[in-house]
């Protein structure tokens, strides 16, 4: 069994969704290093059937995620657009706080996945909100693992 799928090392990419719960399946832009000029030519010219962009969490982390996820945002306006963020407290406080600027037509159109790099026992829970009105997400079975990846095609 193959530890990690090739895409792991590619830049960008375009694959069915394998991870989350609500879109899963649906045909997705994924980008590790690109422009914003590089984007319209992939979401514009190259790949328009995608409406669903996947900035990884090497991507997030850069100086300039914000711009290019707002252009993104504002010029594809079919496009929706997903964010993986390691769990780092400052990091989740700045897209939340980012986030929170846009219009709300922008904001509906952005999930965030937060990657919790640790061994968690099936039947643990995470906590997630302010005190005394957060939601408890129960943690269940592995649900992807690296073969669920193998629809993916490198494009840089």
């Amino acid at each position: 069994m193959i530890q990690k799928p090739p895409c792991a090392d590619w830049k960008v990419w375009i694959g069915p969704e394998v991870e989350g719960e609500t879109q899963r399946g649906e045909p997705t832009l994924f980008v590790r290093e690109a422009t914003p000029y590089r984007l319209n030519d992939l979401l514009l010219i190259e790949c328009p059937h995608i409406k669903r962009v996947w900035f990884c969490e090497e991507f997030v982390e850069t100086p300039i995620a914000e711009f290019v996820v707002e252009h993104v945002l504002r010029t594809l306006l079919q496009v929706g657009v997903a964010l993986s963020i390691e769990t780092k407290p400052d990091l989740i406080e700045s897209w939340a706080t980012w986030r929170k600027s846009l219009p709300e037509a922008l904001r509906k159109r952005i999930s965030f996945y937060f990657r919790l790099r640790t061994d968690w026992n099936e039947g643990d829970h995470i906590c997630v909100g302010p005190a005394y009105s957060d939601s408890i997400i129960k943690i269940p079975p592995a649900s992807v693992s690296p073969i669920d990846y193998v629809k993916d095609v490198r494009i840089e």
